[in-house]
């Protein structure tokens, strides 16, 4: 399910940002740090969603962007290294 900012879909076009990872036996603080990402990425001018799964032991995490500048605005956030 996407989660849209303001709950509302955007016309298209958009961008999408698609990260894939192997999930750690070891989760502490990942709760904490997803949370935190979420809030500040909201805060974003072009940020317009997001979704997630995982399914043995990988996880997807899908961004979903206005513009390529709102895209690398948010990799230049030291938060994101």
């Amino acid at each position: 399910m996407i989660h849209w900012k303001n709950n509302h879909p955007p016309s298209a076009p958009f961008y999408a940002n698609i990260f894939n990872n192997y999930i750690s036996d070891d989760l502490d603080g990942y709760k904490e740090m997803d949370e935190l990402t979420l809030e500040l990425v909201h805060k974003i001018d072009g940020f317009l969603g997001w979704e997630s799964q995982k399914s043995e032991g990988r996880g997807s995490f899908i961004s979903y962007w206005k513009s390529k500048e709102a895209i690398d605005e948010w990799r230049q956030s030291l938060l994101h290294f």
